[in-house]
């Protein structure tokens, strides 16, 4: 049994039998609840698993013919040194964050924290929340504890199958396996993280796809996952997908991707020529959005429906464009990822909106274009709004300092009109150099006696992704202005 303590922000772990336990925070990212006690957890490297069962419960019989599945939570912790980069490069624009870095040797250490639901108690590994029951097994044989108040159990050759004591049973054990390898990182570029799950299960299958092409022949020892880092002062974090080669030690495909950009590059060109090119693309069928040919024979069954030909070939295009404007950083942390953080927080706050109709308000909300650009219609009961991003707003409005608020929120019948309302996302960085700017651009707006005016954080909008919906505020019923009692109605 080893005992390990986890960072509660980010991917770093350190087994106590081989690191003194004397840090006061974390090694890697520096936060200090590295040091809290329930940090501390018990741990089992997993080397073999075997099942037995009761001669008579093993046979068929007509009584049930069903299996009952059981879930398990699991978390895949990738941790390295930022020496290990050897290669890294981004576009040399802060308005398209995105790159990529070659690391020589990451360590994997895969989790499986119990059965899912199992507990309601919770903990923070890596910046992620959630129940890790754990399991209880024989501290001699072995064998998982099927409940909590049942009757011990062992294996046949155990010490302790005649003993009944407490002692017998290890409570809340996670059990993993670890191995180091090669990794390629790359940050999500925006689109990728706007669209959510369809735009990146479609840049995933992509990358496949492209691999595939590359490579020729399996390549099935490349894998991905997602990783996201903390951003140092900020609540945010940094998110990318992870290739990595599930041969311990590395093939060496990896490396010879990272040799200059234009090699990843290709791959992805591979790709998007495929995609563009697939006879899926000209069926009499126009919802039909992929295929076995291009990036169906890359996703699980269940991914399927969140798989898009049309968003991997505009996401893949996007960077593709970009091949001649790259260059050579020291590593992905240094980039400036604002605008994703920014784009990440407004695509959260329409969404939001979506949530409140669990919480029983009658609100409907879809895409329309706006003022000839994509927009969104609002419904809250018998009322309708128009939701309008990015509107510049100055003196031919009456306002004397000119602001471009993320979305305005404006009735779209006459006899409803109340005066816009101005909304701004407050994300990472957040007026950290302009703070008397900003301000006085939201006053102006207030000033002007033509919109009322919204700021929004991560917090204020995280809250509607945080519990069950019975538990969310609710901004269309509580702490509006009179002039906008339409949506106070409702």
């Amino acid at each position: 049994i080893e005992t390990w303590r986890f960072c509660p922000r980010c991917s770093h772990a350190e087994n106590l039998a081989e690191h003194t336990d004397a840090h006061s925070a974390c090694p890697r990212c520096g936060d200090p609840l590295w040091a809290n006690v329930d940090q501390r957890m018990r741990m089992a490297r997993l080397r073999q698993v075997m099942a037995n069962t009761h001669d008579r419960d093993s046979r068929i019989g007509d009584d049930s013919e069903d299996r009952e599945p059981v879930f398990y939570t699991r978390q895949m912790l990738a941790d390295f040194e930022p020496q290990a980069i050897e290669a890294a490069y981004r576009i040399a624009s802060d308005s398209l964050p995105f790159g990529f870095e070659y690391i020589r040797k990451v360590a994997f250490r895969e989790i499986n924290f119990g059965e899912h639901g199992n507990s309601d108690q919770t903990s923070l590994i890596a910046g992620h929340e959630i129940s890790r029951p754990g399991f209880r097994l024989c501290r001699s044989c072995g064998m998982v504890q099927e409940s909590r108040n049942a009757e011990q159990q062992h294996a046949f050759s155990c010490r302790l199958r005649q003993q009944n004591e407490p002692d017998n049973i290890i409570d809340c054990l996670y059990l993993y396996r670890e191995f180091s390898s090669e990794a390629v990182r790359i940050l999500l570029p925006t689109a990728a993280i706007e669209g959510a799950e369809r735009n990146l299960n479609s840049l995933v299958a992509a990358l496949q796809l492209g691999l595939r092409k590359q490579f020729g022949g399996q390549v099935d020892h490349l894998r991905m996952t997602r990783y996201d880092e903390p951003i140092a002062d900020s609540d945010n974090r940094r998110r990318y997908l992870l290739l990595y080669d599930s041969v311990p030690g590395g093939t060496g495909y990896l490396r010879e991707l990272l040799r200059d950009h234009r090699a990843l590059l290709g791959v992805l060109q591979k790709a998007l020529d495929t995609l563009t090119t697939c006879p899926c693309n000209f069926t009499t069928d126009p919802a039909k959005d992929g295929c076995y040919q291009c990036l169906y024979a890359y996703r699980n069954s269940y991914d399927m429906a969140a798989t898009s030909r049309d968003a991997a070939v505009a996401l893949l295009s996007e960077i593709v464009a970009q091949a001649d404007h790259f260059e050579p950083v020291s590593g992905l942390s240094t980039i400036n990822v604002n605008p994703i953080i920014e784009s990440e927080l407004e695509a959260r706050f329409i969404e939001a909106i979506r949530r409140c109709a669990l919480n029983g308000l009658d609100v409907q909300i879809q895409q329309k274009v706006i003022a000839g650009k994509p927009g969104y219609f609002l419904r809250a009961g018998e009322h309708y709004y128009e939701i309008e991003p990015q509107l510049n707003i100055g003196s031919s409005q009456g306002v004397h300092f000119a602001s471009c608020p993320d979305f305005v929120i404006r009735s779209s019948r006459v006899r409803d009109a109340f005066k816009p309302i101005a909304v701004f996302m407050d994300g990472y960085q957040f007026h950290q150099l302009k703070v008397t700017e900003d301000s006085a651009k939201r006053l102006a707006l207030v000033q002007s006696g033509h919109y009322w005016q919204w700021s929004l954080t991560w917090a204020d909008v995280n809250a509607y992704f945080a519990g069950p919906a019975t538990q969310l505020r609710n901004p269309f019923l509580e702490g509006l202005h009179e002039a906008m009692q339409p949506l106070q109605n409702k």
